[in-house]
């Protein structure tokens, strides 16, 4: 039976694929866990359509994350953010990604939380180096000044 894909399913395929299953596991698992629809051809050519604006949408996506990318790997570009801490230098509080987020993008870079990646937690003032992944081989690296 042929079946499109709604969902990515780990072993068969991803989202708009349309792939040939037997009757059985289509009925019994696909169908039930809306997995997957049977392929018609309005459907297969609708998901063809969804494809061709997602491709769009994807290239414009690219070039916004690479001008971002750009910017961020600037040697001037420090992001500055503060936090409560302690004599030491110790913060009360780790710095997480959605902060960071919220503070680009009030700086004008919409820049995604699961985009930023942190390898350690950030529980200390001072200079810190944060990834930035935007997928697809765009990658920047950040410098995040922590201040008390």
């Amino acid at each position: 039976m042929k079946v499109v894909l709604l969902e990515n399913v780990r072993g068969l395929g991803r989202v708009g694929e349309t792939k040939n299953v037997p009757d059985g596991y289509a009925q019994n698992y696909l169908f039930p866990k809306k997995l997957a629809q049977p392929a018609h051809s309005h459907l297969i050519n609708q998901i063809e359509d969804l494809k061709k604006k997602s491709a769009l949408l994807t290239e414009k996506e690219m070039e916004s994350s690479k001008e971002i990318a750009a910017k961020v790997s600037e040697e001037s570009f420090v992001l500055e953010m503060q936090g409560k801490a302690n004599k030491e230098g110790g913060l009360y509080a780790a710095i997480n990604e959605s902060q960071i987020s919220a503070v680009l993008k009030a700086g004008g870079l919409k820049v995604s939380p699961e985009d930023i990646k942190i390898e350690n937690p950030i529980k200390s003032v001072g200079d810190h180096e944060i990834l930035l992944d935007f997928g697809d081989e765009v990658k920047a690296k950040l410098q995040l000044r922590v201040q008390p």
